[in-house]
């Protein structure tokens, strides 16, 4: 079965001015400009190809949106390009040690915190805010299989390491962490805050347990300053599963010092995640091509797909922005 060709033409010219139509009739419906509105997307309706014999679940992260996900990023991924991009932050392997701790927050499926055990033999300490991500992250056939190297950045030559022992995702509300003190030797996050109103206790938290002059790696989403009170930004807001509530990056930037992080970089890097999207829904129509896809696949993946057209309108509108950020603990 071919998936989604339109979307992929209409993603590589730019979510400008034109609908695109995908699988089970559904359609995207991503007629924006940067003066008209983003409009909300919706979900497919009970009968765009839904298995009567799977059980409902009422839970955002559903067993079939996940693997959904991982169709589309990975094993152990749920955004694109995250694992790749935070081990190019950290660095060669001398940067990090087997004696090395690391906290990883908003760990997701579990994906980086597998790949940093893989890759440098630390142990890392996995915390996500979504229980059913948590669980599924731990569950057996996740936890003892290492990460895919496609996309990864996982060295091939490490890839039959188990890392159960080594990289554990509990649930936690992010806000109310209680981590040990001046522990670890890292903090990851990839696009963990941006749903959670108080960055700053998190932040906090985070600083409090890091050893001296440790660094905390993040990627997130950020709002365009000036866009804070645009009605297309909280319509977009409105397209989101979980409302998010983005800070400009100056005002985050600010809160990273209060916390005591001292910015080493701060990158906008909202054409290079565009680009990774692109690429992963590219590679998944090729593995895809003259397939028959289980039909019980179909409704999670076109939700995956329109959550991912309103996020590419909104950042082609100019109104949210991803960026990279080091901060180096201070104190």
């Amino acid at each position: 079965m071919s998936l989604f060709p339109e979307f992929l033409v209409w993603m590589r010219e730019g979510c400008r001015s034109r609908s695109v139509c995908v699988p089970g009739g559904m359609v995207c419906r991503s007629r924006i400009s940067l003066q008209t509105k983003v409009p909300r997307c919706s979900p497919p309706t009970q009968t765009d190809a839904v298995d009567a014999t799977e059980p409902a679940e009422d839970v955002l992260w559903s067993t079939a949106r996940i693997s959904a996900s991982e169709l589309l990023f990975g094993s152990g991924e749920i955004t694109p390009g995250g694992t790749a991009r935070i081990l190019g932050m950290i660095g060669p392997p001398e940067n990090l040690s087997e004696q090395s701790n690391v906290v990883n927050i908003g760990a997701g499926l579990g994906g980086t915190a597998r790949a940093i055990a893989i890759e440098y033999d630390g142990w890392v300490a996995g915390y996500e805010s979504d229980p059913a991500l948590a669980a599924a992250a731990m569950a057996p056939e996740r936890a003892d299989k290492v990460i895919s190297s496609s996309g990864s950045g996982v060295k091939a030559s490490k890839l039959n390491v188990k890392v159960s022992a080594k990289a554990k995702i509990e649930h936690a509300d992010l806000t109310k962490l209680k981590l040990k003190k001046k522990k670890y030797d890292c903090a990851v996050a990839c696009n963990a805050l941006f749903t959670v109103p108080d960055k700053a206790a998190v932040l906090k938290k985070v600083a409090a347990s890091l050893t001296p002059y440790s660094e905390l790696l993040m990627t997130d989403y950020f709002v365009a300053e000036g866009m804070e009170d645009s009605p297309e930004f909280h319509q977009w807001i409105g397209s989101e599963p979980v409302p998010p509530c983005l800070w400009t990056i100056d005002a985050f930037s600010q809160v990273l010092a209060d916390s005591g992080f001292e910015l080493r970089i701060c990158d906008d890097i909202t054409d290079q995640f565009r680009a990774d999207i692109v690429r992963n829904f590219e590679a998944f129509t090729a593995r895809c091509q003259n397939k028959d896809m289980p039909a019980h696949q179909i409704a999670p993946l076109l939700q995956l797909v329109d959550l991912w057209v309103c996020r590419v309108m909104a950042m082609d509108a100019g109104m949210i922005t991803m960026y990279k950020l080091v901060g180096l603990k201070s104190r």
